[in-house]
């Protein structure tokens, strides 16, 4: 990985990145509907569980792990569906879903 990089992850709205959230390396983050549970928020889908997935920047790979906890799915923009409790391995700038395609994120490094 080179050292400068900085993971994130972003909501995705008409090809437009917003709601930009830093992902701490090394560490799992919280996605989901609750701001008291999760480092990144999408509070306005029912859908949406109240934790619904967990993300991790590997800096030694420079690679995401990414895993479902949730109730209506995880999914990757082709439509597969991420196995409850398992983690996948994704690389920067893939883009997933939760629930929805409406609720549509992309982890990225800059």
């Amino acid at each position: 990985m080179t050292p400068n990089k900085l993971p994130y992850v972003a909501k995705l709205e008409n090809g437009q990145l917003v709601q930009k959230t830093a992902v701490a390396s090394n560490m799992d983050i919280n996605i989901g509907r609750s701001s008291k549970s999760c480092v990144f928020s999408l509070a306005t889908d029912t859908k949406v569980s109240r934790v619904h997935c967990v993300l991790k920047y590997d800096t030694d790979s420079g690679l995401f792990l990414i895993w479902d906890t949730s109730t209506n799915g995880t999914f990757l923009e082709d439509g597969t569906r991420l196995e409850k409790g398992v983690p996948y391995t994704i690389y920067p700038e893939t883009v997933f879903y939760l629930s929805e395609p409406e609720n549509k994120l992309i982890a990225l490094t800059e």
